[in-house]
């Protein structure tokens, strides 16, 4: 196949990067080394949090998480060196967004052994909608 000199329109480039089914823009991030990076990932949200100057989920250390899908999800609970306590509730088909919970919308749960009890029952929600 050869190489053309094709220009295309802004309306062309604009209807080639639009997911139909998730009604949004579509864009490819890749590294300075030209490869391509998942943004769906928690290392992904990690390492911009770190180059960001950290805080939010890297403040954060793993405590426990679920080998196994529980009624559809699989869990992790995490604490930071405050003790305050993070679960993070991913879906087991992918098809709905990963969601969070904390002390700020679980205010009787006050620790990370009584969350990861109670994980089933927490009020989750996503992540720029509590406060870390």
């Amino acid at each position: 196949m050869s190489k053309t000199n094709t220009k295309y329109t802004s309306q062309h480039i604009d209807n080639q990067s639009f997911d139909e089914g998730l009604q949004v823009k579509v864009t490819e991030l890749i590294n300075t080394s030209g490869v391509l990076i998942n943004p769906a990932t928690e290392e992904t949200l990690q390492a911009v949090l770190d180059a960001s100057g950290g805080g939010g989920l890297s403040s954060y250390s793993f405590m426990q998480d679920s080998p196994s899908a529980e009624s559809g999800y699989f869990y992790t609970v995490k604490i930071n060196s405050s003790d305050a306590w993070l679960m993070v509730r991913d879906p087991s088909d992918g098809a709905t967004p990963r969601k969070f919970a904390n002390v700020g919308n679980n205010a009787l749960v006050t620790t990370w052994s009584d969350a990861w009890t109670d994980r089933a029952t927490l009020t989750y929600d996503t992540l720029d909608n509590i406060t870390l």
